[in-house]
């Protein structure tokens, strides 16, 4: 047995489904779930800051819902009534949370940024957060923007005040320049010919330099070889030589100071003076009485050797 559906209610049913397919898109393109309605909250702005219904409602840039209605509340103090349809049940909201409207962007539209407490008491549904003031970044931007312009203001006014008594003295400036580009012009123009003259011989010196860049790399290849070569030298040991050559030196200085052997003696010691001295002045006499009395010295030295003699003969 089949059961028969009349036309009536085909076209009813037809009818229920788009109405109900119609509404759900509308809520769908406000940003609203009518399956998940979630909880409503409720926050007093003195100010709307261009807040309206499907404005996202977010948590460190999360969204969490969306704004479902808004309204004057008082027309005398233009106090303005936000409820926020928040959707993600999961999430824990704190009584003491703060909703603020905060502008994301310089072009993007505002939102509703909720900054979470930390009462440890959720939020139930119907209650009212508390309302916050975010200077959002045009406003942030206009902060950091005035203190610049004063500056510049500033700046300028110092810059004119310096320019001003310049403008006489500027056409005198001008006059100036324009004949120091005038002579050195004349300059070179008079001197075509040198300067000519001098890139040529750039030109020939950089010709030579090509020609004989074999040559050139054989200096170079030598200096290189001549270079290690000096760096193969046992400085080193050379150096450590002379260290003890020094050392030596030192050491026999060091011994003639402090009078030892007869050359320190000689050094240090006065009585080796005195008798160097009397040897000296004996030696002189001698000397002396030698070229004085030269037969005294002859006939002992005759005597001494025929008594030589004698002996040998006997």
């Amino acid at each position: 047995m089949h059961l028969k559906i009349s036309r009536e209610i085909k076209v009813a049913l037809f009818a229920a489904a788009t109405l109900a397919l119609t509404i759900w898109g509308f809520y769908f393109l406000k940003g609203q779930d009518i399956f998940k309605p979630g909880r409503t909250l409720y926050v007093v702005f003195p100010h709307a800051g261009y807040i309206e219904p499907s404005t996202p409602v977010v948590v460190n840039g999360y969204k969490i819902g969306i704004v479902s209605d808004t309204r004057l509340m008082d027309a005398v103090e233009g106090t303005v009534l936000v409820e926020l349809q928040i959707t993600e049940d999961d999430l824990f909201l704190d009584k003491e949370s703060e909703a603020i409207i905060s502008s994301p962007g310089l072009i993007a539209a505002n939102v509703i940024d909720i900054k979470l407490g930390k009462s440890g008491q959720e939020v139930a549904d119907g209650d009212t957060l508390r309302a916050g003031v975010s200077l959002g970044i045009e406003a942030t931007m206009m902060n950091i923007v005035e203190p610049l312009q004063k500056n510049m203001n500033s700046v300028l006014i110092d810059l004119d005040s310096v320019l001003v008594p310049m403008k006489s003295s500027l056409p005198a400036t001008v006059d100036n320049l324009n004949r120091l580009i005038t002579d050195v012009d004349n300059l070179v123009r008079t001197n075509n010919g040198k300067v000519s003259s001098i890139l040529g011989n750039a030109e020939k010196i950089m010709a030579t330099l090509a020609r004989n860049e074999r040559q050139l790399d054989s200096m170079i290849g030598n200096l290189n070889r001549f270079s290690d070569t000096l760096a193969s030298v046992e400085l080193a040991k050379t150096v450590a030589t002379t260290q003890q050559a020094m050392a030596e030196v030192k050491k026999l200085l060091e011994g003639i100071n402090q009078g030892e052997g007869t050359l320190g003696q000689l050094v240090k010691s006065d009585a080796m003076h005195q008798r160097l001295d009397s040897t000296a002045m004996s030696l002189q006499q001698l000397m002396t009485e030698i070229n004085e009395h030269p037969e005294r010295f002859l006939h002992f030295s005759l005597i001494h050797i025929n008594k030589n003699k004698d002996k040998s003969i006997k």
